[in-house]
């Protein structure tokens, strides 16, 4: 079921949703660059809304998490980071 539909259904929100943020790939296939998703969601934001200083990783987990990031430019904690972030 989670192939034949809710794959399916994902996909369509995130046509849907941030369509003109996938990219296309020769090698990847498609792909989502998470700097351009985090510039769009705080273009469409009202300007009241907290913001967060920068669009660094480190900046971004702080500004979700409350933790200060450690381990940056680390693949593997990069990763993990984005993983709490979106």
């Amino acid at each position: 079921n989670g192939h034949a539909f809710d794959l399916h259904f994902f996909l369509h929100a995130l046509e849907k949703n941030l369509g003109e943020l996938w990219e296309e790939n020769d090698r990847f296939g498609y792909t989502l660059d998470t700097l351009q998703i985090v510039k769009f969601v705080y273009a469409e934001s009202r300007t009241n809304d907290a913001k967060p200083s920068n669009n660094t990783l480190s900046t971004l987990y702080q500004f979700y998490t409350g933790i200060e990031m450690v381990g940056n430019h680390c693949a593997l904690d990069d990763v993990k980071a984005l993983y709490v972030i979106f």
